[in-house]
């Protein structure tokens, strides 16, 4: 054992001198691992602190409180004569439903509250005392521990109890006022139940109130739970009322609440589980007992929005997932190849394969041990960063939003440190064990262990996955709906969720390898070059473009992922505004009332008042008229009953939301198509392919304005495919006629009034204004109310600060590539440099050469990012989940360019990139010639 520990130790102390002589490379590789697992666990910790929200705003709305326990139960116990329970029983039961509750749920009990009451008693003057005329019901209460949440504000201590043969109660300051009771009377106490007996005689020996009214302590407020009650302690209970009651206690309850800093809504079930075997087990061992108070329902619900969310905010992280794990791969082999002359040197010397994967285990696991609670760490301040956002990019502090280490899913945390583990281990292994004369050999002929077959049936195999996973993707619908599915069903095809990842890397590896081929013309050309550094860059690139594989693979790759992430980001921004503007319609719409009768009520106005004078009201831009009418029509069975818009054709198209891929035709277009028929109508396009109706035929229509149907012929006029507050086309279809057509067929009728309101205009304000012409605006549609409200929705957080938080990733991710890469150059080009110095090359011109292929290898990565990450944005942001239903949303996404975001994340990466290449420079101009040529250092 001895020597086996003594072996262990050795593989430590050479892995951690290994680590440390390559300290740039090891720190990276550790940040590369803590970023792993910090973006891998904080979805999940987001969705827990969500799913804690709810349940916590479920619990205040239930029991009207702001302070409620997140996570309390309460049970209770009425026992009888022939089933007693004393104050000793109380308290074992306590005891033993705090036991029961530790075991069953799994979370530890941070305080419980103990109250035994007596059955009703009847407080009596004594014979002297004539001030009252009746007896009052009152109960006797006994509280475990209250002495310290309480204090006496005029008479002796709490449980301070004279020599005399009489029982001693507390009451509240505010019951001694409301009976004119003062301290040192005395009562007789009757039992209600025995009034034979003599009655117990007490003494009011003080008057108390609560040290703090909105403690946890208090499972309701004190002034109402002991507004009628007499305290005293347990000693005098005992005494006076257990000798009277002949069931000890007329009614107990214990009340616990559990350390919600402990919950984990992953384990929901679990707790749902235990607290109904909890009560089980209550009702089978208590007197007339039950479970009055637990979250179960409120469990259920944050359990079904955190699963939500997480399935929502998972599909749209997998492609930074799925990145991040090709990234660690990468930088893994860079490490490893950077260690090929160390492991060659260890096998000349006799070390084996399986010692060398020993010595590569031991050192991953050294990193682990620093990276794994970095990434914990980053993993909360990440979902901590994720609730602060307000928009993409934006953020605002929100202190009720709180993130708990039991939240973590070890599950995900395991996932990504094995994926950390196998990625290094992997890499690590791919390198040949070579001796140092074989792998100076493997070295001078400069065998590639990966072919161009290879590489081109990998290309043609990821791109024919790409296809089939995005045919799949338009059959099936959107993003989240799929992830739903493989949520519940693991079963279901996962390639279609992983479609996006699939397209970028394929995209990327395509860009790669297209290099290669880009750069073949060079050598020709360098032939012409009147520049010795010219020439050489020339013959490199085209020769050596295998050196820039990575490099151009992975700057590809992270740049078009930022830009990827971008364009979901404005393309969920844009669609959130949109979402609301479809649905009602314009800036401000209300419908016109006046008040009837002498109360609040109020009923529809018929009268028609002037638009001027709507729109001279402030703060408002313009003013239409809009009817909303039921239809239907008995052209066609099983048709369902249509929303009837009767608009006014000239005003609607300044005042109304409509995009240009609602219709083929323009709106102004639609609204003249409309004036040119006799009741002319315009229906959505499935409508009128299920009527078997086209433009110019007839259409009957039967329309309920007020209490009277209208039978009227209509006129198709036009379809469209989706019309402002036409939210759900197959259940509530809309169909669009004029306004004053339909006036001069039927007079005046109720209509709402929709208004677009000037920059910096509140729609309050405005309805307040609308009050000075006599009339009350009702079922007011406030867009800017509505949209405030939408910033604050939990889901639109999650999905902005995901989006950040992966964009800033990618970029992140982007600058370390370029680091490692940049610090496996310098090392892998000093000897060739020197080389060519040595030979009688100028320093000036070797960094010209330098210079060159960097540059382009630069211009290239970057073009080939933004190129796929554009084309992937046009390809996949309609499908994306900002929703999690089955079908495509109304109205659609539409995907929208982040010039702004993507412009400055070009550039940057063009700076950083340059910097690293000016870094690389400086460190070839330093470099010492003749120790490099001495050291031969080409890994």
């Amino acid at each position: 054992m001895e020597k086996v520990s003594l072996k262990f130790l050795a593989y430590i102390a050479i892995a951690f001198k290994r680590l440390k002589a390559k300290k740039r490379l090891t720190i990276l590789l550790i940040i590369a691992f803590a970023l792993t697992i910090a973006v891998t666990i904080c979805i999940p910790v987001f969705a827990g602190a969500v799913g804690r929200s709810v349940v916590q705003e479920k619990l205040e709305s239930k029991n009207r409180s702001v302070d409620t326990p997140l996570f309390s139960a309460r049970f209770y116990a009425m026992p009888t004569a022939s089933h007693p329970m004393t104050l000793d029983d109380v308290s074992y039961a306590h005891e033993w439903l705090a036991d029961l509750l530790d075991r069953q749920v799994g979370i530890p009990i941070k305080s419980s509250f103990v109250q035994s009451e007596s059955s009703t008693m009847r407080l009596l003057p004594t014979s002297e005392d004539a001030r009252y005329d009746e007896a009052i019901e009152i109960n006797v209460v006994c509280v475990q521990n209250i002495g310290q949440r309480i204090r006496v504000v005029e008479g002796t201590p709490f449980d301070t109890v004279d020599n005399e043969n009489r029982m001693s109660v507390w009451v509240l300051s505010s019951f001694a006022d409301r009976l004119g009771v003062h301290v040192g009377e005395t009562f007789d106490l009757a039992y209600s139940f025995r009034t034979q007996d003599e009655p117990i005689q007490l003494k009011v020996k003080g008057f108390w109130e609560p040290i703090d009214h909105s403690s946890s302590f208090w499972y309701d407020d004190p002034e109402t739970l002991y507004r009628d009650s007499l305290l005293t302690s347990r000693k005098q209970y005992e005494t006076y009322i257990e000798r009277v009651a002949p069931e000890g206690t007329g009614f107990n309850f214990w009340y616990y609440i559990l350390d919600d800093s402990k919950m984990n809504l992953n384990y929901a079930t679990r707790y749902i589980h235990g607290l109904q075997q909890v009560r089980r087990e209550v009702e089978r061992r208590l007197p007339r007992e039950g479970m009055d108070r637990a979250p179960v329902k409120e469990l259920k619900q944050g359990r079904e929005r955190k699963d939500h969310l997480s399935i929502l905010l998972l599909a749209l992280s997998i492609p930074l997932v799925g990145m991040l794990v090709l990234f660690m791969a990468l930088i893994s082999s860079i490490v490893a190849h950077s260690q090929r002359q160390e492991i060659a040197i260890l096998i000349s010397r006799g070390a084996s394969q399986g010692q060398i994967f020993i010595l590569a285990l031991v050192e991953t696991l050294l990193l682990l041990v620093i990276a794994c609670p970095v990434g914990i760490l980053g993993g909360l301040g990440l979902a901590r960063l994720i609730g602060f956002s307000r928009g993409f990019l934006s953020f605002a502090r929100a202190p009720s939003f709180m993130v708990h280490f039991a939240s973590i899913d070890w599950r995900f945390f395991v996932v990504a440190s094995l994926v950390c583990l196998v990625a290094r281990l992997v890499s690590s292994n791919s390198v040949p064990g070579f001796s140092i004369v074989s792998y100076e050999r493997h070295h001078m002929t400069g065998r590639q262990k990966l072919r161009t077959a290879a590489r081109l049936l990998l290309l043609v195999s990821m791109a024919a996955v790409t296809a089939y996973a995005y045919s799949r993707l338009e059959q099936r619908g959107t993003l989240g709906h799929i992830a739903t599915e493989i949520w519940s069903d693991p079963a279901q095809d996962p390639l279609v969720l992983l479609s996006p990842s699939l397209f970028l890397f394929a995209a990327s590896f395509l860009a790669a390898e297209t290099f290669t081929i880009i750069l073949l013309p060079l050598g020709f050309l360098g032939r012409f070059s009147s520049s010795t550094a010219g020439h050489l860059a020339c013959t490199n690139l085209a020769r050596g473009a295998n050196r820039y594989r990575m490099a151009v693979y992975m700057l590809a790759l992270c740049l078009s992922m930022g830009v990827f992430y971008a364009a979901i980001a404005k393309s969920a921004d844009t669609w959130f505004l949109d979402r609301l503007r479809y649905k009602v319609g314009a800036d401000l719409t209300f419908e016109q009332a006046v008040a009837q009768g002498e109360g609040n009520e109020v009923s529809p106005l018929h009268t028609w008042i002037p638009l001027s004078e709507f729109e001279e009201l402030p703060g408002v831009d313009g003013a239409t008229r809009v009817g909303q009418f039921i239809a239907e029509t008995s052209a066609r069975d099983n048709v369902p009953k249509f929303r009837l818009l009767a608009i006014e054709r000239s005003k609607f198209p300044q005042i109304a939301y409509f995009r240009s891929d609602f219709s083929e035709s323009s709106l102004g277009g639609l609204m003249n198509s409309l004036a040119r028929r006799e009741l002319g109508i315009l229906l959505p396009e499935s409508l009128a392919v299920e009527l078997h109706v086209t433009k110019g035929d007839e259409l009957p229509l039967d329309v309920l304005i007020g209490e009277k149907w209208y039978p009227m012929r209509f006129s198709v006029a036009g379809t469209f495919r989706y019309f402002p507050t036409m939210v759900n086309p197959e259940k509530e279809p809309v169909v669009v006629a004029s306004l004053g057509q339909l006036q001069r067929e039927i007079g005046s009728f109720p209509h709402e009034i929709w208004m677009s309101l000037e920059p910096g205009a509140e729609g309050k304000q405005v309805t307040r204004e609308v009050k000075k012409l006599g009339i009350s605006a009702i079922r007011v549609g406030d867009l800017k109310q509505y949209v405030a409200r939408d910033r604050q929705r939990l889901e639109r957080v999650g999905i902005f600060g995901t989006l950040s938080v992966s964009f800033l990733t990618a970029l992140l991710l982007a600058s370390s590539a370029a680091i490692i890469n940049n610090v496996a150059s310098i090392s892998r080009r000093s000897y060739f440099l020197s080389v060519l110095r040595a030979i009688g090359m100028e320093k000036a011109e070797v960094l010209e050469l330098v210079s060159v292929e960097y540059l382009v290898v630069i211009a290239y990565g970057i073009a080939a990012g933004v190129i796929i990450g554009s084309v992937g944005a046009k390809l996949y942001v309609p499908f994306f989940p900002f929703t999690l239903s089955a079908e495509l949303p109304v109205p659609p996404y539409i995907p929208y360019m982040d010039l702004e975001r993507a412009g400055w994340m070009t550039a940057s990466m063009g700076v950083l990139f340059v910097a690293l290449g000016g870094m690389t420079l400086l460190r070839i101009a330093d470099t010492r010639l003749f120790e490099v040529l001495r050291l031969g250092v080409k890994a």
